[in-house]
């Protein structure tokens, strides 16, 4: 792996680990809370929205560099990895759903459901975290090419 695309994923997993943490502030927001206050709701779909993005770039970087692998899907992306394994089969399935769940945000969002919203906040918090480790570990087993 060259030494910049190793820094790139780690830069992706720190602005990842980043949102997450601004995602923990609204763990204990109760649902009633949640659905009274828009702001509030846009700020957890846009903190969800980078989260994974976050590693559906890191992940597709890794499936181009290292196995000229492009699924066009977002959820084939996580399944790929799995796959390749840069992450379990049981973590790319719980991603692929992150995956189609991130189209929603960005494309459908006239029709997102906050409910659905809050209580990915709780999966997202407890799923992410084995994600970055998981993907740190494949990516710090890697060799790193010189560059010239």
């Amino acid at each position: 792996m060259k030494r910049t695309d190793r820094i790139s994923i780690h830069r992706k997993l720190k602005s990842l680990m980043k949102y997450l943490n601004a995602l923990k502030n609204f763990e204990s927001l109760q649902l009633n809370e949640y659905l009274n206050n828009f702001s509030t709701q846009l700020a957890v779909e846009r903190l969800l929205e980078l989260v994974i993005q976050a590693s559906l770039d890191s992940n597709r970087l890794l499936l181009k560099r290292l196995h000229e692998s492009s699924p066009k899907e977002n959820s084939e992306v996580f399944l790929a990895s799995a796959r390749f394994g840069l992450i379990t089969l049981e973590l790319g399935e719980q991603l692929a759903e992150f995956g189609k769940f991130r189209n929603v945000l960005a494309h459908l969002y006239e029709d997102i459901d906050p409910v659905e919203v809050f209580y990915t906040i709780q999966e997202t918090l407890e799923i992410y975290p084995q994600y970055v480790k998981q993907i740190k570990t494949y990516v710090d087993s890697l060799e790193v090419e010189d560059e010239l």
